[in-house]
């Protein structure tokens, strides 16, 4: 770098310190503060431009994915937050893609966590070294870490109307991503101590409370989840860690910028917490604070008060947030983290940035190491030149989807025999379990159960009919917030179902929903949320915790009756009860358009067709009379359905467009005019 540049950066960097001098708490940004967010950007462009900042993107390692790829994602979403630029929206969107695609259970073999003996939905590393060896285990900080941003992403996807019609359905696979990752975390969850809190325990550390910054990176991942999603359960998790860290915090009243607050790396070590680590601790209380979580603006500004006693210009900033320890260079670049309380005072983003260009822009030692670490300073630089403003969360749609289709291949309810914990009453050995074709209610395939009454007991009997696990010992984990269901058919009269899952505090069941013997399909669901759906078997009674594992479809019936019931679409909605698809509406997406003509168009003619084939009036064939059931809903979900509601001669004109193309298609790929990917993906489309 020239000297003229470093000259006129810190002239510009003098100018703006000039300016904030007398900036009270979350006022607004003052002229002059342009030239640190310009400087930022263009420094974290010409490294990016060296660099590529893809670095991460070969490796499978949690610890280097955690520290490395998460502060990589971490800098481009306050890019995009600062700039709306959609090159950094497809940047988190393609690094986000290989996060989630390189999860230990989708690895080619799946890895084994070693310490929990079983594989885990997330990114488990050996780089830590237990007792001699360097065992395979996920944490939970490397996993924060890397979901933090791209939930937040979701957030700012699902609150942006335009952004959530083209990227929505990509944000909800995030979240159900994240969510699975979750729930393999949720044996390390302890309620406590103190009434509101809540904490992580970790079995690195043989059953330890976690460090703190491992418990707020996934603090962080909380809040932003609750914003993504509007779901109390993630504001509450957010909250009991928030109570758990604010109420160990201790208040310094002596020397300079007082009060501030000080705290240790664990409940269990003293001391106080270096500065890059105490950061991260800072950040998650800023992110509940902006989204109304436990701390308040006087905690604000006493962690305002620790990062400016911390700063000593541009000799860096000190190791411990307590002020204590040499200024090292280290913690000059990862003192961003800090930086996000910029948007309440603005002097620490010039007290940062300051040492910022004075130490590190020079990290050429370890470039990938380095640079990633100072990249969220640089994104943050840039981000909080904008106005703070509270956040709420996002308008939900509706997140009905299908969990699971009792297909063949599918990995939960393979058993064939009953014999579990719930039976009694019936003929465990003449009765079956099976996977069967026929008259299913969407798919291949769905689950017959056959029930035989003991006649050695004079009782009525329940069939348990067990979900298992997916072969990697994880049971099947069910959002603990909305509506779960699932369709039954038989012909025998007074039956009923039940669930039984397994909470934090052990097992509940649902109340008794009868069948109907009529020998058609018929929807039974319950409501996670409501206490009084549920009842204990050797839990409290009510649904506790971030998620509940789904143990067994529960199947009652009177003395002396044999029957058969047929079991299939397991469907969970976490914003609302179930609902049966929107006539015409083939691929239930809430819309009915061309997707759902083209859906029919492709299959028309099929026998034994199923919904979204475009079986519109589920008689197992696709013709003129879904091609009327479409018409007559043409348009529904959008606020255009009123007046686009097209007459059958349109409807059919349409079909006929949509034939065409395809044929059209079809014969452009076969006649050598599309090659490659082209023409794979406009195959694939039809």
């Amino acid at each position: 770098m020239s000297v003229l540049l470093v000259l006129y950066r810190r002239a510009a960097a003098g100018l703006v310190a000039a300016c904030f001098l007398v900036a009270p708490l979350g006022s607004a940004t003052p002229a002059g503060a342009d030239y640190i967010a310009d400087f930022a950007l263009q420094a974290y462009q010409d490294k990016e431009a060296e660099y590529d900042f893809d670095w991460y993107l070969t490796t499978t390692n949690g610890a280097y994915l955690g520290w490395g790829e998460g502060r990589i994602l971490m800098s481009t979403v306050a890019l995009y937050e600062a700039t709306a630029d959609p090159a950094r929206l497809q940047r988190i969107r393609d690094h986000t893609a290989y996060v989630m695609s390189i999860r230990a259970d989708r690895r080619d073999p799946p890895v084994v966590d070693e310490l929990r003996g079983r594989v885990v939905p997330a990114w488990p590393t050996d780089y830590y070294e237990v007792n001699g060896e360097y065992p395979m285990y996920a944490y939970e900080v490397h996993a924060g870490m890397l979901c933090n941003p791209i939930a937040r992403t979701a957030y700012l996807i699902n609150k942006n109307p335009t952004l959530r019609a083209t990227y929505g359905s990509e944000a909800d696979s995030w979240i159900d991503d994240t969510m699975e990752m979750l729930a393999a975390f949720e044996d390390d969850w302890n309620e406590g101590p103190a009434p509101g809190e809540g904490h992580y325990k970790d079995f690195f550390l043989d059953g330890d409370i976690s460090p703190y910054n491992q418990q707020n990176a996934v603090g962080r991942l909380y809040v932003n989840l609750y914003l993504a999603t509007g779901q109390e359960r993630f504001r509450e998790r957010a909250e009991k860690l928030a109570n758990f860290f604010k109420n160990d915090l201790r208040l310094e009243t002596s020397g300079s910028y007082v009060p501030r607050y000080d705290w240790s790396y664990a409940t269990w070590k003293g001391g106080s917490e270096n500065i890059s680590y105490g950061g991260m601790n800072a950040d998650f209380a800023f992110q509940c604070y902006r989204a109304g979580i436990v701390f308040d603006s006087t905690d604000m500004q006493r962690f305002i008060n620790t990062f400016k006693a911390c700063s000593r210009g541009t000799d860096g900033f000190t190791k411990y947030v307590n002020g204590s320890g040499d200024a090292y260079f280290e913690y000059s670049y990862t003192a961003g983290n800090w930086l996000h309380l910029a948007y309440l005072d603005p002097t620490v983003r010039t007290m940062f940035f300051d040492d910022w260009f004075e130490h590190n822009l020079d990290l050429e030692a370890n470039p990938q190491a380095n640079y990633a670490a100072w990249s969220p300073g640089a994104g943050y630089l840039v981000e909080t030149e904008q106005p703070f403003t509270f956040n709420s969360p996002a308008p939900q749609p509706s997140r009905q989807r299908t969990r699971l289709g009792f297909e063949t291949d599918e990995p939960f309810f393979q058993s064939t025999e009953f014999g579990g914990t719930f039976d009694y009453g019936h003929d465990t050995s003449a009765g079956s379990i099976q996977h069967v074709g026929g008259d299913t209610r969407q798919g291949e395939s769905m689950l017959e159960v056959t029930v035989y009454d003991d006649p050695g007991q004079s009782i009525p009997w329940r069939a348990d009919v067990p979900a298992g696990t997916d072969g990697q010992g994880n049971p099947l984990a069910l959002d603990r917030a909305g509506w779960v269901g699932l369709w039954l058919r038989t012909d025998t009269p007074a039956l009923g179902a039940r669930l039984a899952v397994e909470d934090i505090d052990g097992i509940e069941i649902s109340n008794q929903r009868t069948l109907t013997a009529d020998g058609q399909w018929h929807l039974y669901q319950w409501d996670l949320d409501d206490a009084d759906q549920w009842y204990s078997y050797s839990g409290s009674g009510a649904l506790e915790g971030l998620m509940v594992d789904l143990l067994s479809v529960l199947i009652y019936g009177p003395n002396n009756v044999d029957t058969v019931v047929y079991v299939d679409n397991l469907k969970t909605n976490v914003s609302g009860p179930i609902t049966r698809p929107i006539p015409g509406d083939a691929n239930e997406d809430g819309v009915v358009d061309e997707a759902d003509a083209k859906a029919l168009a492709s299959n028309w003619g099929e026998d034994n067709a199923t919904w979204p084939m475009g079986d519109l009036n589920e008689d197992g064939i696709i013709d003129v009379a879904d091609a009327a059931v479409l018409a007559a809903n043409w348009g529904t979900g959008t606020s255009e359905a009123n007046s686009a509601v097209p007459e059958p001669s349109a409807l059919t004109m349409l079909l006929a467009v949509v034939l065409f193309g395809i044929r059209s298609t079809r014969c452009m790929i076969r006649g050598g005019r599309l090659r490659g990917v082209a023409a794979a993906s406009a195959y694939d489309a039809c």
